[in-house]
């Protein structure tokens, strides 16, 4: 059975599906995995289809024809290809570096949840040839050498159990020296053929015992066997006996009225011998734990915007998604196993204060409730003069000490400014605080004066209604107007057009400090990008109403804060496995608020055995509050 149809079988059956605290699911009969890929499955065909690209040089779309081999025509998907370069690219079976993204023809062709798989590397007559890295949408993930569509040469593939191999393929199987780590953290080094593991090999077990193991077509063989039950504490009962093993799964957020894009869900990744889980966005991630740049931007929204999710970290709270584990027992003896019951043994508990900080773009105009404003009542200007932005904290801790220093550039340039001439003290905030930065504007240029009365009145430019309702018709000839009314001065040089509104760019260092669970005071530094609107052509919004998303109903787990050493008994009621079948149970977890948690789940048999799976590091995500629903 293949890696991906296996996956298809096991898991996915599980995503979305509603539970109480804790459920399980029917026996399964145990399954070694091939590792490897699906591709042979079908018998491929060419899919061929007209793509518009963007030519940077010609600034013009260019229809071309492209070709490329599906090797799942059951599927019925439809291909997006991107090429790196336009200029070196040409039409006919595509080759070169690129983006092919296989989606289903049903969805909106900017919809992330659309998606079956994405690949991005090298292609060569229409088939994955090179280095390239292959993500589908079941959490399959292939970093490495590809030969016409196939893995083949080294890589390292990561399945959604946990399951984790890195080493050498061939036509799509792993063949040669290879790790493997399965779902229990359990680790093989030795010789596999066709996706197998075969002969003399190491085996590092979940408690660090190594052994030297001996396969054949993926089975251990008896006297190896033997080894590994003596160096588990098990009692040797012949050579049928196997072992009992518990795996884990992160489980994907369930896809409902609230896209993928404005959700928050978990991934799960192997780290060595344990499972990392973690907030499934990685510019969230960056953001919060890794001081990547603050910024009103949103990657997820990028092509297609949102309604229910307003910023990085502004969720909507029936957005936001528990961690999600599933335990794969899996009963390897020859006999049948009784489980008495199950509970979660918790090494730490510690709460993450740090702060969680996003943009959002000021206006002073009616914007259909979007947009941020320090203005009462209804905005009736025709212009949009709002020299300030907001700064969210989503995190628990609050902001101390804070210090922006920046300066402006051409909005569009992502280089940062040579110097930093202007400094603005932001001071101590919990969950949002104003940034004016008018007194900046004024001191590089800028006629405040007469950018107030514009604000009344609106800059005036022709607009190319044929092409949308917010487009200059000519953008040059419109910065050229705007420059040319005085009241940007010295500032003109760095001001370009966001659709109708004037922006320039604000680039710059985020200073400050916060104090982390244990009382110490940790300092900050972050960069901070962000449009600022100083103009805006006169135009007026379409509105539109929109509703609520139904309220989330998992009932989880959960976890405490800033202790250790604690033990959670699981609403698990006992189970009877038999010998050679699996039984997969499903947990949801929470906390108060932003934490840290390292633990395992432990089950408990009726013989007194206790069965441990490998080590969860769980980094747990709580908006400390929620902005106001535009619905």
């Amino acid at each position: 059975m293949s890696v991906c149809a296996r996956f298809g079988l096991l898991v996915l059956v599980l995503i979305g599906a509603p539970f109480s605290k804790a459920e399980s699911q029917e026996e399964r009969v145990v399954v070694d995995t091939i590792l490897g890929d699906d591709f042979s499955r079908e018998k491929g065909i060419w899919r061929t289809k007209i793509l518009y690209v963007f030519d940077e040089r010609a600034l013009n779309l260019i229809a071309r024809s492209y070709s490329v081999f599906d090797s799942h025509p059951s599927r019925n998907l439809d291909f997006v290809w991107t090429p790196s370069q336009v200029s070196s690219d040409h039409g006919g079976r595509i080759s070169g570096f690129g983006r092919l993204v296989w989606r289903a023809r049903t969805g909106s062709p900017r919809d992330p949840s659309s998606i079956d798989s994405v690949y991005v590397g090298h292609v060569r007559d229409g088939r994955p040839n090179g280095l390239g890295r292959y993500v589908s949408r079941d959490n399959v993930v292939y970093d490495g050498s590809w030969k016409n569509g196939r893995f083949n040469g080294e890589g390292t593939l990561q399945l959604p159990t946990g399951e984790f191999y890195q080493g050498s393929f061939v036509e799509g199987r792993a063949a040669g020296v290879g790790k493997y780590i399965d779902a229990t953290g359990e680790i093989f080094e030795g010789r596999f053929v066709s996706g197998l593991r075969e002969g003399l090999g190491k085996t590092t077990l979940p408690g660090g015992s190594i052994y030297q193991s001996v396969w054949r077509n993926g089975t251990e063989l008896p006297g190896s066997k033997r080894i590994r039950i003596a160096q588990t504490g098990g009692q040797i009962s012949g050579a049928t006996h196997d072992d009992v093993r518990l795996g884990v799964t992160v489980l994907s957020k369930p896809t409902n009225e609230v896209p993928a894009r404005e959700s928050l869900g978990y991934v799960g990744t192997a780290v060595g011998n344990k499972i990392t889980v973690r907030p499934d966005d990685p510019q969230l991630l960056s953001v919060w734990m890794s001081q990547g740049t603050i910024q009103s931007e949103v990657a997820a929204l990028k092509d297609e915007g949102g309604f229910f999710r307003q910023s990085l970290f502004g969720f909507d709270r029936n957005g936001v998604y528990p961690p999600k584990l599933a335990f794969d027992f899996q009963n390897r003896t020859a006999t049948r196993i009784e489980i008495k019951g199950f509970y979660l043994d918790v090494s730490k508990s510690e709460s993450e204060n740090r702060p969680a900080l996003d943009l959002l773009v000021a206006t002073e105009r009616e914007s259909c409730g979007r947009g941020y404003s320090v203005s009462t009542g209804r905005r009736r200007d025709n212009g949009n003069f709002a020299p300030y932005f907001g700064m969210n904290n989503f995190g628990w801790g609050r902001v101390e000490n804070g210090t922006l220093r920046f300066d402006f550039s051409t909005p569009g340039k992502n280089a940062a400014p040579q110097s930093m001439r202007f400094t603005k003290a932001v001071g101590t905030f919990q969950n949002r605080t104003n940034i004016d930065v008018s007194d900046a504007i004024a001191q590089a240029g800028a006629n405040l004066t007469m950018l107030k009365r514009f604000k009344q009145t609106g800059f005036t430019c022709e607009i190319d209604r044929e092409n949308g309702p917010d487009k200059p018709k000519n953008l040059s000839q419109c910065l050229d107007a705007l420059k040319k009314t005085g009241a940007f001065g010295n500032l003109s040089q760095s001001i370009g057009l966001d659709g109708i509104e004037v922006v320039t760019a604000l680039r710059g260092i985020f200073e400050y400090q916060y104090q982390d669970a244990s009382g110490r005071m940790i300092s900050v530094s972050s960069p901070l990008n962000i449009n600022i609107t100083i103009g805006g052509l006169t135009q007026a919004p379409e509105c539109g109403e929109g509703s609520g998303p139904e309220p989330i109903r998992d009932k989880p787990i959960t976890l405490r804060l800033d202790q250790g050493s604690y033990r959670i008994q699981l609403p698990i009621s006992t189970s009877t496995i038999d010998a050679g079948h699996s039984r997969q149970f499903v947990v949801a977890l929470n906390a108060p608020k932003s934490s840290h948690h390292d633990l395992q789940l432990v089950a408990v048999l009726t013989d007194g055995r206790e069965i441990r799976s490998r080590p969860i590091d769980l980094l747990y995500f709580l908006p400390s509050w929620y902005p106001k629903t535009l619905y």
